[in-house]
């Protein structure tokens, strides 16, 4: 009878030992799990900053192609009010 309860005690250590590694990977993992929740909040954010810079690229593209048109047809005016005085 003593090596039977010997034997229900060394499976309840066991059991305990299991339970507690179980635990602590039950732990890590809502660890890792609360660290991604973090990130996907975030994530909206870095979206509409990266959409805020390219649209302000963008926009500073435009401008730049507006200046370069103005010059162009700034140059081409002048040849063409050079050529009508001759």
């Amino acid at each position: 009878m003593l090596n039977s309860m010997d034997y229900v005690e060394e499976e309840l250590k066991s059991n305990r030992e299991e339970h507690k590694i179980i635990m602590q990977e039950l732990k890590t993992l809502g660890d890792k799990f609360e660290e991604l929740a973090l990130e996907v909040r975030g994530l909206p954010e870095k979206i509409l900053e990266k959409a805020d810079r390219r649209y302000a690229s963008k926009t500073t593209e435009r401008a730049v192609y507006a200046l370069i048109g103005a010059l162009c047809l700034t140059v081409v005016y002048a040849i063409v009010e050079v050529v009508i005085k001759r």
